[in-house]
C-alpha cells in the first residue's frame, strides 16, 4: 500500500517518494525514517523506535537521528510542517496522509483519509471566495485577494492549502516573500514571483511579444528572466534588480513588469501569491499598486497575505480599497474548531483541554498550535503547566531556549546577519569552523527554528520572523556592534573580489556597526545606499540612509562642514515629494549655511527645490534666495547661472512684462548653450514652456513639451515630480479648449506619474477632476469630492493647499464664514514673488469674501495700463478670467476697458488656470464687461455666445450661470451688427 500527504506520493516496499508524480533522488535512511512515521501518522513514535527501523537496532548516536530528520525536513520543503519533535521522547507525523493501492491508477473517489495529523480547520467559507475568484480569473477577470488579520490567524496557512489544491488542478502558483525592511533590496518579493513564473512559460514567445520591453528587463534582471541561470546566489540576483530600478523610470520598469505578467498568463492561468505582503518594501507596494489598476483584464489571480494595519501606508491603503481588490478578514477559530483542532491532533487528551487552548489562545491558531507544542512535551499538564505570555515573542523565548547556550549565541550571532543567512557568512560572524556551526545549525533544524532553503545545503532560513527577533534582542549590544562589523567587511570584501552586493545591505550593517565602524565608510555607502533608494522613487528609504549618514558623520573628530551641507541637502531633496513641513525645515536650513559659507553651488540647487512647480505660489524667500546664489555664482559657472536665470524670469517684477521675461530668457539659454549641464537646458526649457506655451501659440507649446518629454526619458534625475507638471501643462491647455476627454486622458496620464513618484500633486489631480464635475453639472458628488480633499491635508499639506482651499471655500463652495476673515487675509496677502497668476487668484478670493479694499489695494499694484504686457503664459487666461470677475465686483472701470480687448482675441476659448476653475467662457467675461460697461446689446450677443460654447462642450455650471446673467438684460431683438465694439 502506497502512503499520499498533500502532493507527496510514497511507496514504503520499493523505498521512493515521489512528489507531484515525479520520482525524487532520496537516502534509503531518509525514506526509512520517513517510513517509520507516515505508517503511525499522528502517533508517537519513540526514538527508540526509530532506531530499530531505521537501523535495524544498531547502536547511534542521538545526533544521528536529529541529522536523519533535519534531512527529512529538508527534503519534504519548509512550507509545510510534517514532522513535530517531542522532546527526550521521539517524534511525529502531523500531516493528514491517505493510504492507496500500490496502483497509482486508484480514483481519488476510492481513497480513505486518515483522520489524523495537524488539521486544517475553520476556513471553508475563505476558501470558497478564494475558488470563485479563481474561477473569475480564469476566464479572464483578474483578482486580487488579500487575506488579512492579526498576527498567527492562519493567513499564510489558508493561502498554503489553497496553493496546494490550485496546483493540484493543474494551474500553476508562484510565492513571494516579504521580509523586513533592510533585510532584502527593493521589489524583491516580485523578483522571486518572476524567476518561478518564468521557470514554465514560453519565453522565446514571451520576448518576441514584449520586444523592446523585454530586452531592458533582460539586460537589467538578467537573473529573474532567466531562471536556468540565476546568477551566483539571491543577493546578486537582488542586486541586480535594484539595478533595474535605479537604471530606469520607475513606471517604465512598472510597465515592463506588469506586461509580462499578463502576456504570461495568455496561454495558461496562474496564482501569485504575496505572503506577509505588509513587511513589503515601498516599491513593492507601488508596483502591487501598478498592477492591481490592470488585474481585471488579466488570466491571474494575486494572493496576498498582510496583517490588519491601523494607519496602513498610502499604497497599501490605495490597494485595499480599490475596485479590483477584495479583501478576505480572516478571524480567530471557534471554540468548536478548536475543539476538532485538538481531538484530531492529540486524540488522547481530557475534555478539559480545548477549552483551555480556546481559553489561552483566544481561537489565534498560532498560538494554539505553540501551545499545542507544550502539551505534547513529557510531565506538563493541562491546567497548570502552559500558559500564553502577553506576546508571542515570549513563545518564541521558549522555543529557542530548547537549545543550550552555545547553540542560542551562535543562532543570535546568525539572528545579526538577517532572516536569511548563508553558512560561510555565520563562518565570518563566529569565527567557528562549519562543523561546529553545522551541528547547532542540526539541532535548529531538529526544532524547527530555521528551515534550509531550496535547493542548497548551506543556505538557511529562520522559521519564523519572531525566532529571529528574538535571538537578536537576546545579543548584548557590543556583540551586535562586532557582529555587524564582521558582516560588513566580509560584504566589501565580495564587492572587491567582484560579487555584486546592494548599497543597502553594506549600509545597513555599517550604521548598525557604529561606533566600531569605519565611520568614513559608513558614510559613503550610506550616500550611496541613499541615491540607489532615490532612483526608484523611495524617497523615504534614501531619507533614512543619509540620517545614518549624518550620525556617523557627527563621530568624526572633525567632521567636513561640506559634506554636511551636501547631507542636509540631500535630506532636503529626499523628503520634498513626501513630507513638505520637513522639506521647508531642512531647505531653510541649508539657505541659512550656505548663505553663512558663501556656498553658492548649494544655494542654486536649493532654489529649483524651493519652487520646483511654475506658476504655483512659490516658499518664502524664494526669490531672494535665488538672487543671492545668482550673485554668488562665478560668472564661469554657466550651468547653474542659466538655471537660476530661468528662474528668475517667473519672478516678479520679470514675469510681469512680455519683453523683459523674454531678453531674460534668451540670455539664460546662451549660457545653457555653451555648459555641459542638462538641468541648465531643461530649466531654460520650463520656463520657456510656462511663459510663452500659452493659448497664443500652442504649437510652440507642443513643441516644447516634446523637448522636455525627451530631456526626461534621457536624464532620470528629472524624472521625480517633473512630468507631472508637463501633464499639467496639458490638462490646464485641454480645458481652456473646452476639450473635456483630452484633459480626462492627460488627468489619467498624470494619475499615473503621481502613483510612479508618489507625488504630493495626486491632491491637485483629484482636486482637478472635483471641480470639472462640479462646471459639468455634478454639483453634489464634485462639492462633496472638494470638502473631502479639504480634509486631506494632514500631516503634510500639498504645495498651494492653503490658498486653493481658500479659493474653493469662498469662490467655489460660497460656503466661508466672515469669523475667519483674519486667517484668510494671511492666506490670500499678495506679496512681491506672487506670478501673474497667483496674484490675480489672490484679488478674486478677497472680493468673493467681501474684502474689497483689500482686493482693490491689491489690484492697484498692477495699474491697469500694464495688463496689455503680461506674457501669454499658461494661466493667461485664467488671469484675465480672475480680473474680470474682480473688476466687475471692485467696479474698476479702468482695468475692464483693458481687459476687453486682451479678451477678444480668444472668444471661442474658456478661462482656467491651475486653480482648475473655469470662470466661464471668454465670449461670457466679454459679454459681462460689456453689460458693465453700459454697452447692453453687445453683453446680450456675448452672453449668447457664451451659453452656447458653455453648453456645446459640457461646462453645465458655467452655462447656468451666463443664462442668469443674461436674463437681467431686456428680452428685445438684438441687431447683431451691434457687436462690433
Amino acid at each position: 500500500m502506497n502512503i499520499s500527504f498533500d502532493e507527496f506520493e510514497f511507496d514504503p516496499t520499493r523505498l521512493e517518494l515521489r512528489r507531484a508524480g515525479t520520482p525524487l533522488k532520496v537516502d534509503a535512511l531518509v525514506l526509512r525514517t520517513l517510513g517509520a512515521l507516515v505508517q503511525r501518522a499522528g502517533q508517537l513514535v519513540t526514538r527508540e523506535e526509530i532506531v530499530d527501523i531505521v537501523w535495524q537496532g544498531r547502536a547511534v548516536t542521538d545526533n544521528s537521528i536529529t541529522v536523519a530528520m533535519a534531512k527529512l525536513r529538508r527534503c519534504l520543503g519548509r512550507d509545510r510542517e510534517y514532522v513535530v519533535n517531542v522532546r527526550g521522547l521521539g517524534y511525529r507525523f502531523v500531516q493528514p496522509v491517505t493510504v492507496l493501492p500500490s496502483s497509482t491508477s486508484q480514483s481519488a473517489e476510492q481513497t480513505v483519509r486518515n483522520p489524523v495529523g495537524s488539521p486544517f480547520v475553520g476556513r471553508t467559507q475563505i476558501l470558497g471566495e478564494l475558488r470563485s475568484a479563481l474561477h473569475a480569473a480564469c476566464a479572464g477577470n483578474g483578482r486580487l485577494c488579500i487575506l488579512t488579520g492579526e498576527p498567527g490567524i492562519g493567513k499564510t496557512r489558508v493561502a498554503e492549502q489553497f496553493a496546494t489544491e490550485t496546483s493540484a488542478a493543474g494551474v500553476p502558483v508562484a510565492w513571494g516573500y516579504c521580509h523586513e525592511v533592510g533585510d532584502m533590496p527593493p521589489l524583491w518579493p516580485f523578483a522571486q514571483l518572476l524567476r518561478q513564473r518564468f521557470v514554465s512559460v514560453n519565453r522565446a514567445e514571451l520576448r518576441g511579444r514584449m520586444r523592446q520591453q523585454w530586452a531592458e528587463l533582460e539586460a537589467l534582471m538578467p537573473g529573474v528572466l532567466n531562471p536556468e541561470n540565476p546568477g551566483e546566489n539571491p543577493a546578486s540576483e537582488s542586486a541586480a534588480l535594484t539595478n533595474a530600478t535605479q537604471s530606469s523610470a520607475k513606471h517604465r520598469v512598472f510597465d515592463a513588469i506588469v506586461r509580462a505578467l499578463s502576456l504570461s498568463a495568455k496561454s495558461s492561468p496562474y496564482v501569485l501569491v504575496l505572503d506577509d505582503f505588509h513587511r513589503a518594501d515601498e516599491d513593492s507596494q507601488e508596483l502591487l499598486r501598478y498592477l492591481v489598476e490592470e488585474l481585471s483584464g488579466m488570466a491571474i489571480l494575486v494572493v496576498a497575505t498582510a496583517r490588519n494595519l491601523p494607519q496602513p501606508p498610502a499604497h497599501i491603503a490605495h490597494i485595499l480599497g480599490h475596485r479590483n481588490t477584495t479583501c478576505l478578514p480572516i478571524g480567530p477559530l471557534s471554540e468548536e474548531q478548536v475543539q476538532e483542532y485538538v481531538q484530531t491532533l492529540l486524540p488522547d487528551s481530557g475534555a478539559s483541554v480545548a477549552p483551555l487552548l480556546y481559553t489561552k489562545s483566544e481561537g489565534n491558531p498560532f498560538f494554539m498550535r505553540e501551545l499545542a507544542r507544550q502539551l505534547l512535551e513529557p510531565g506538563r499538564g493541562p491546567e497548570t503547566q502552559i500558559a500564553l505570555p502577553d506576546a508571542a515573542l515570549e513563545l518564541m523565548r521558549q522555543r529557542v531556549a530548547l537549545l543550550s547556550d552555545s547553540d542560542q549565541q551562535t543562532l543570535a550571532k546568525a539572528a545579526s546577519i538577517g532572516r536569511n543567512f548563508t553558512l560561510p557568512m555565520l563562518q565570518v560572524v563566529t569565527q567557528q569552523d562549519a562543523e561546529q556551526l553545522m551541528s547547532c545549525l542540526d539541532n535548529a533544524l531538529a526544532y524547527d527554528l530555521v528551515t534550509h532553503a531550496a535547493d542548497s545545503s548551506t543556505s538557511f532560513s529562520f522559521s519564523h520572523g519572531l525566532i529571529q527577533s528574538v535571538l537578536y534582542g537576546a545579543l548584548a549590544p557590543a556583540e551586535r556592534r562586532r557582529c555587524h562589523l564582521r558582516i560588513a567587511e566580509a560584504l566589501e570584501q565580495r564587492v572587491f573580489a567582484g560579487q555584486k552586493v546592494s548599497d543597502a545591505t553594506l549600509a545597513h550593517h555599517y550604521h548598525s556597526a557604529l561606533p566600531n565602524s569605519d565611520l568614513r565608510k559608513t558614510v559613503r555607502y550610506c550616500i550611496e545606499a541613499a541615491i540607489a533608494a532615490s532612483n526608484t522613487c523611495a524617497y523615504k528609504e534614501a531619507d533614512r540612509y543619509v540620517q545614518y549618514a549624518l550620525e556617523a558623520l557627527n563621530l568624526l573628530h572633525d567632521p567636513s562642514p561640506r559634506m554636511r551641507l551636501r547631507l542636509m541637502f540631500l535630506r532636503a531633496a529626499f523628503t520634498r515629494p513626501h513630507s513638505r513641513q520637513t522639506f521647508e525645515a531642512l531647505a531653510n536650513e541649508v539657505v541659512h549655511i550656505a548663505r553663512e559659507r558663501g556656498a553658492a553651488e548649494p544655494l542654486a540647487h536649493v532654489v529649483l527645490l524651493l519652487d520646483p512647480y511654475r506658476g504655483f505660489p512659490p516658499l518664502p524667500d524664494c526669490r531672494r534666495t535665488a538672487e543671492d546664489a545668482l550673485a554668488l555664482l562665478p560668472q564661469g559657472d554657466e550651468g547653474n547661472r542659466a538655471c537660476i536665470l530661468a528662474r528668475l524670469a517667473t519672478f516678479p517684477p520679470t514675469s510681469f512684462n512680455r519683453q523683459d521675461c523674454r531678453t531674460q530668457l534668451d540670455e539664460a539659454a546662451a549660457l545653457a548653450e555653451r555648459s555641459d549641464f542638462p538641468l541648465a537646458h531643461y530649466s531654460v526649457k520650463l520656463a520657456e514652456l510656462y511663459l510663452f506655451g500659452g493659448v497664443a501659440d500652442r504649437d510652440y507649446a507642443e513643441q516644447v513639451l516634446a523637448d522636455l518629454d525627451a530631456m526626461c526619458q534621457t536624464n532620470l534625475q528629472f524624472f521625480g515630480a517633473q512630468p507631472v507638471l508637463l501633464q499639467l501643462h496639458r490638462v490646464i491647455s485641454a480645458l481652456q479648449d473646452g476639450d473635456l476627454e483630452g484633459a480626462e486622458r492627460e488627468l489619467e496620464r498624470c494619475s499615473a506619474h503621481c502613483r510612479a513618484v508618489n507625488s504630493d500633486m495626486s491632491w491637485h489631480v483629484d482636486r482637478c477632476r472635483a471641480l470639472t464635475g462640479i462646471q459639468t453639472g455634478n454639483s453634489t458628488d464634485g462639492r462633496a469630492a472638494l470638502r473631502a480633499l479639504h480634509g486631506r491635508k494632514a500631516p503634510d499639506p500639498p504645495a498651494a493647499f492653503e490658498l486653493f482651499a481658500a479659493h474653493d471655500v469662498w469662490v467655489v463652495l460660497q460656503e466661508g464664514s466672515y469669523s475667519k476673515h483674519h486667517e484668510l487675509c494671511t492666506v490670500v496677502a499678495t506679496n512681491g514673488d506672487d506670478p501673474p497668476n497667483i496674484w490675480a487668484l489672490k484679488v478674486r478670493v478677497l472680493c468673493a469674501a467681501g474684502l474689497h479694499e483689500l482686493a482693490r489695494k491689491a489690484l492697484h499694484s498692477v495699474p491697469a495700463s500694464a495688463l496689455a504686457d503680461l506674457p501669454y503664459d499658461r494661466d493667461y487666461l485664467g488671469t484675465l478670467g480672475s480680473l474680470t470677475r474682480s473688476a466687475i465686483v471692485l467696479e474698476e472701470q479702468e482695468y475692464l476697458e483693458a481687459l476687453y480687448p486682451l479678451l477678444r482675441p480668444y472668444r471661442d476659448r474658456f478661462a482656467i488656470n491651475i486653480a482648475f476653475h473655469c470662470e466661464g467662457s471668454i465670449a461670457e467675461l466679454m459679454g459681462l464687461i460689456s453689460g458693465a460697461l453700459g454697452r447692453d446689446n453687445d453683453a446680450m450677443v456675448e452672453l449668447e455666445e457664451g451659453v452656447r460654447q458653455c453648453q456645446s462642450v459640457g461646462f453645465e455650471t458655467c452655462a447656468a450661470v451666463a443664462e442668469e446673467e443674461l436674463s437681467r438684460y431686456s428680452t428685445a431683438t438684438v441687431v447683431p451688427e451691434a457687436s462690433s465694439s
